[in-house]
């Protein structure tokens, strides 16, 4: 039940708009329009007492930190002294 796993009634609507809110934001930072911001806001929801959600938790992280990779190593292309050892 929503008790069970500590959900307020109306929260996660109100994730949504916020969710929403910062990505219009962001999408007016780079001279777009409302309409141009892209889907729905991403997020996963959790259970860890029934297991739900964990190996899309995984996934995502282990993309991240793909991508954080991908900007260290750019990065120690310019600056060998954060350069990774091989």
């Amino acid at each position: 039940s929503k008790a069970a796993l500590g959900i307020i009634d109306g929260a996660e609507e109100r994730l949504k708009d916020i969710l929403k809110a910062e990505q219009l934001e962001r999408a007016q930072q780079r001279g777009l329009s409302g309409d141009d911001a892209g889907d729905e806001p991403y997020y996963i929801i959790l259970s860890i007492k029934e297991g739900m959600g964990v190996d899309e938790l995984r996934q995502e992280v282990m993309r991240m930190l793909g991508e954080v990779r991908v900007v260290l190593d750019a990065m120690a292309a310019v600056d060998e002294r954060i350069a990774r050892p091989v």
